[in-house]
């Protein structure tokens, strides 16, 4: 397993080199999800036992929004990982292809079929309590 201290490095590194050339990276198609408000629906205490919990794992405050990737959706599976990312993007929902390393703590980014970036925020993760399913 990667090392999550190590990953805001590999994620640079990896968008550097990304940018020079894409094509020699790795890439899985994917189904993905935008996923909003990953903290309602529940109590204010057990949302805080969670932020606080998932802090001491190292992981940000705030999990919203993200985007929960499927490397092949089934009706109700629980996405293969998740990520933060900064803004929202042009769909909530779709296609595309994962390039770089599909795993915990890799270093990535989400091309959508409609040609958006998305960037990871933060380390890539399994998710936890309340996955997303398909």
């Amino acid at each position: 397993m990667l090392n999550p201290s190590d990953w805001p490095d590999r994620e640079r590194q990896f968008h550097l080199e990304y940018l020079a050339n894409s094509s020699r990276f790795p890439s899985t198609p994917v189904s993905w999800r935008f996923v909003e408000g990953t903290g309602r629906g529940v109590g204010l205490g057990t949302w805080a036992v969670e932020q606080i919990r998932h802090r001491a794992r190292g992981a940000p405050w705030n999990q919203d929004p993200l985007i929960a990737v499927w490397r092949s959706p089934k009706p109700g599976a629980v996405a293969d990982l998740i990520f933060e990312i900064d803004g929202r993007p042009r769909a909530n929902t779709g296609t595309g292809v994962l390039v770089g390393m599909m795993d915990v703590n890799g270093a990535l980014c989400l091309v959508t079929d409609r040609g958006e970036e998305l960037w990871p925020v933060y380390n890539p993760r399994p998710p936890q309590s309340r996955a997303p399913v398909w």
